[in-house]
């Protein structure tokens, strides 16, 4: 079983005409992963392109529903996350430093923390889907209890993470 955890679901949620489309997202992860992901057993948990207000909401249930059709684990995002986590810590931050722009980069504590926070969803997420799969071990220790150890395997974003807490303390 293959397990995609990314920023966005190979398959996209919007609104037109007061009614739900569902689209084949365009680049990135999916364009290098799609075909091998189909090809046996997966689950891909990421963002369905639509900021919602309640994850409980009719729509929410529709998004959910149709996403499980092709293996899709929705991690719905407000607007307020998808600001600051995508378009500000990711774009702003990250990817100017690993793309050797360092002082194009913005440090934000909240971009960080709205990135962790997100970052929590989409860690319940898969441990979610390993639950159901039937691993209840790999399930606890990815899910709220083992958070942590989720994040140190993302060692860069955590030493990250505490620069910005320092750079913060710095200017205020």
């Amino acid at each position: 079983m293959l397990i995609t955890i990314s920023n966005r679901l190979p398959v996209s949620a919007s609104r037109r005409d007061n009614a739900l489309v569902f689209e084949s997202s365009v680049g990135g992860l999916d364009t290098g992963l799609g075909q091998f992901s189909k090809s046996g057993p997966s689950a891909w948990v990421g963002w369905p392109g639509l900021s919602l207000a309640s994850t409980d909401s009719p729509e929410a249930h529709e998004i959910h529903k149709r996403l499980l059709k092709d293996s899709c684990h929705p991690v719905f995002l407000s607007s307020y996350e998808v600001e600051n986590y995508y378009h500000g810590f990711s774009n702003r931050t990250i990817w100017p430093l690993f793309h050797y722009f360092p002082l194009h980069a913005s440090y934000s504590r909240t971009f960080w923390n709205a990135y962790r926070k997100v970052n929590e969803k989409f860690a319940d997420a898969a441990a979610r889907i390993v639950r159901i799969l039937g691993d209840p071990d790999l399930g606890r220790r990815l899910g709220t209890a083992g958070r942590e150890t989720v994040r140190r395997k993302f060692l860069i974003t955590r030493l990250l993470g505490d620069y910005l807490d320092l750079l913060a303390d710095v200017m205020t």
